[in-house]
C-alpha cells in the first residue's frame, strides 16, 4: 500500500509554514497542500528551491473560504464580502447555487476564474516542481456543482490527481478520541462527503484522473491522534486500498498572526487552536510507529 503522509495549509501563516516545512525536511510528511492566498508563500518557495533534491507531493489547496482572493476582488464579487475577502463556506455556496440559473452561472464562472488564478499562483511558487494534486480548503471542492470545476482545471493544467474524501468508517481504540464535540461534527461531515464521493469518483474515472483510494483524517480532524490514524490505516488495509492519504493539521498559527482573521474570527478558531499542537505531536508518534 502506498501511504501519503500529508499536511494541509502550507503557506498559510509563517508559524504554520515553518512547522510544516520542518516536518517535511525531517521526513515526517512527504506531501502537503499549499494555500494559494497564504501569508508565507515566499518562505515555501525559498525552502523548496533550497531543498530541490528532496521529493515532495504538492497539492493546491483550493480556497473560497477566507483571506484575499488571488484574482481581483472586483472580478469575484459573489465570492467576497464588503472588505474584499473570500467568505464562502459549504452552507453559503449551497444557498447561492439554489438561486436563479443566471446567478448560478455567474457564480461558477467566478469560482473557475479564482481557482485558475490560485493554481497558477502555486505553480509559480513551486516551479520548477510539478503540482501533483488539487484538494479543497474546508472540503469546498467536494460540493457536486464545484467538483467538475476542480476536475476541469486539473485537466487544463496537467494535474493528475484530485482528493476525494472516501474515508472508511473507523473508530479510535481510545474512547476519549470519540467523545469530543469535534467528532460529532466530523461524523456529519463524513456522511455528507461519502455521499458526494460516489458522483465525484465517476467523474474522475471518466476524465482519466486519479485519487488516493482512501483518505484518513476527516472523522478525527481537529483531534487526530496516533491511535485514530492507525485505526484508519488498518480499516484501509482491510478494504485492500492500494493507496491512502493520511491528513494531519499539524501547523498552528501564533497569536501574533491572529489579525489575519479580524474580519472572520470564526475562520481563525481552527488554525489558532492548541489542538494543532496535539496533532503535531501525534503525527510524529504515528510516523515512528509505521
Amino acid at each position: 500500500m502506498e501511504m501519503i503522509f500529508h499536511c494541509d495549509d502550507m503557506g498559510f501563516t509563517p508559524s504554520i509554514t515553518r512547522r510544516l516545512l520542518d516536518l517535511w525536511k525531517s521526513g515526517f510528511i512527504n506531501s502537503f497542500s499549499v494555500l494559494p492566498n497564504g501569508d508565507a508563500l515566499e518562505d515555501v518557495s525559498r525552502v523548496l528551491f533550497k531543498e530541490k533534491e528532496r521529493e515532495a507531493r504538492i497539492a493546491v489547496h483550493l480556497n473560497l473560504f477566507e483571506g484575499r482572493p488571488v484574482s481581483s476582488p472586483c472580478g469575484v464579487p459573489l465570492l467576497t464580502d464588503s472588505s474584499g475577502n473570500l467568505n464562502c463556506g459549504f452552507i453559503k455556496m449551497l444557498r447561492m447555487c439554489m438561486a436563479s440559473s443566471q446567478k448560478r452561472r455567474r457564480l461558477l464562472d467566478q469560482v473557475e476564474n479564482e481557482w485558475r488564478a490560485q493554481i497558477l499562483k502555486v505553480r509559480g511558487i513551486c516551479s520548477p516542481r510539478s503540482i501533483t494534486a488539487v484538494d479543497g480548503h474546508v472540503h469546498i471542492h467536494m460540493l457536486p456543482f464545484l467538483f467538475p470545476v476542480a476536475v476541469r482545471l486539473a485537466l487544463e493544467h496537467g494535474i493528475p490527481q484530485i482528493r476525494i474524501y472516501r474515508e472508511i468508517c473507523h473508530f479510535s481504540p481510545k474512547l476519549k478520541d470519540s467523545i469530543s464535540l469535534e467528532f460529532g461534527v466530523n461524523i456529519i461531515k463524513h456522511v455528507i462527503l461519502r455521499l458526494f464521493s460516489h458522483a465525484a469518483f465517476r467523474i474522475v474515472s471518466q476524465e482519466g484522473l486519479s485519487c488516493p483510494e482512501s483518505v484518513v483524517g476527516i472523522l478525527y480532524s481537529g483531534n487526530m491522534t496516533c491511535a485514530s490514524a492507525l485505526a484508519g490505516l488498518v480499516a484501509a488495509q482491510r478494504k485492500k486500498a492500494k493507496s491512502v492519504e493520511i491528513v494531519f493539521h499539524a501547523g498552528r498559527a501564533s497569536m501574533e498572526e491572529s489579525s489575519r482573521w479580524n474580519s472572520n474570527r470564526r475562520a481563525g478558531n481552527f488554525p489558532l487552536s492548541k489542538k494543532r499542537d496535539l496533532e503535531y505531536r501525534e503525527l510524529m508518534r504515528f510516523r515512528r510507529s509505521v
